[in-house]
This record gives structure tokens, C-alpha cells and sequence, in this order.
């Protein structure tokens, strides 16, 4: 989203990333406590229909893979500049814009960008030992660790356990 998306959309697309990363959680809830009351299967098996819903999320996802068109930076960076300006003109095409101009500002942005990449270190090696790169990482693995922390995953859990000594 960040490098496709126009900013006026932007924001808009990560609201409705958030909305439906809480209906998963939300899905999810419902799927479990569904799935916790079938006797049919047997008991030992009531796993099984909730992987068989992810699995078949995660083929959805596989199969829609074939739609989806490559980075325009990662074509830039692999020598594809003409496939790239192709993709970006597809992309950013505006009945306002008959010249593309947009498009055009956004490519050369990216290939400025490469080249100044190419000059700087980019290696592991680089991230440790330059200090604003490892307080970028350090910034980044904690915000991850936080998430993970939360403690809405313990709170779903929670619910599931007092669920099972209710039930």
C-alpha cells in the first residue's frame, strides 16, 4: 500500500486493514466457540474444521497471488524500468492526468531513491554498526514485540478457558 496507493487513499485502505484484521479476530472467536459444541466429529477432531476454514483462506490468498502485479521498485532494482513505468501509468491513471504526471513523478522518485540506496550500506552488517540504522531495527522489533504483547490474544485466550469450564 504504501508504495502503490495514492496518499489520498492511503489512509483509508490502512483503516480498512485494521477493520478486517479485527473481523478475523472476531471470525475466529465465533468459529472456535462454533466448533466447540460439534459432537459429531468426535471430540479428539473438533480441530480440524477450524485449520481446514484457515487453509482454505490461505489458498484463496495463493490463488489471487497470480492477480497481483510485482513491485514497481522491485522491477526498477531488477533492470525492468519499462515494465515499471508501465505498471505505475496503469496504476495512476486519471481522467485529470492525461500526461501522466503523476506516475512519471512517483518512477522517478523510485529510481532516484535506488540509486542513492546503491550508494549507502544496506547489508546486516551496515544496520548493526551504523547507530540511526540499529535504532530504526531496535524500533521496529520492539514495536513488534509490543504488539504481541498487547494482551488481546491473552484476553481471547481467557475467554476460551473460562468458556471450557463453564461449558
Amino acid at each position: 500500500m504504501n508504495e502503490i496507493v495514492p496518499n489520498s487513499m492511503r489512509g483509508g485502505l490502512v483503516e480498512l486493514h485494521a477493520v478486517f484484521f479485527i473481523l478475523g479476530y472476531v471470525i475466529q472467536a465465533w468459529v472456535g466457540f462454533g466448533f466447540y459444541f460439534w459432537t459429531s466429529g468426535g471430540i479428539n477432531n473438533t480441530w480440524r474444521p477450524p485449520l481446514a476454514i484457515q487453509c482454505g483462506w490461505a489458498l484463496l490468498c495463493l490463488i489471487a497471488l497470480l492477480w497481483v502485479p510485482e513491485s514497481p521498485r522491485w522491477l526498477v532494482m531488477q533492470g525492468r524500468a519499462d515494465e515499471a513505468q508501465a505498471l505505475l501509468n496503469r496504476l495512476h491513471s486519471d481522467p485529470s492526468d492525461p500526461n501522466k504526471e503523476f506516475a512519471r513523478a512517483e518512477f522517478f522518485q523510485i529510481e532516484k531513491q535506488i540509486q542513492i540506496d546503491k550508494r549507502l550500506g544496506s547489508s546486516w552488517w551496515h544496520i548493526i554498526k551504523k547507530p540511526s540504522y540499529r535504532k530504526r531495527a531496535l524500533i521496529g522489533m520492539a514495536t513488534c514485540g509490543f504488539i504481541q504483547s498487547s494482551g488481546d490474544l491473552v484476553i481471547n485466550s481467557e475467554f476460551s478457558i473460562c468458556r471450557r469450564l463453564l461449558f
